[in-house]
């Protein structure tokens, strides 16, 4: 099993269609309906005790443009 991260300073929600949208790098990872305020994640991300975690591998940073560069200039 996977370690989970606390990602919650890095969510962002939208009101759609009578939901709270949450997204993590612009992606939606979960929602809130507001007449019932119950709240459904998606596959590696979870909420508790008012943290917003995401599975490791939702959170792995891309590659940056520079990684395994060998001449120094990419």
């Amino acid at each position: 099993m996977m370690g989970m991260k606390d990602i919650t300073e890095k969510v962002s929600a939208k009101f759609e269609g009578g939901r709270l949208v949450f997204y993590h790098n612009h992606e939606p990872i979960g929602s809130m309906d507001l007449g019932t305020k119950e709240i459904q994640m998606n596959d590696g991300y979870d909420m508790k005790n008012n943290l917003i975690l995401a599975s490791e591998k939702n959170t792995k940073l891309k590659d940056h443009y520079t990684e395994n560069c060998d001449a120094g200039w990419c």
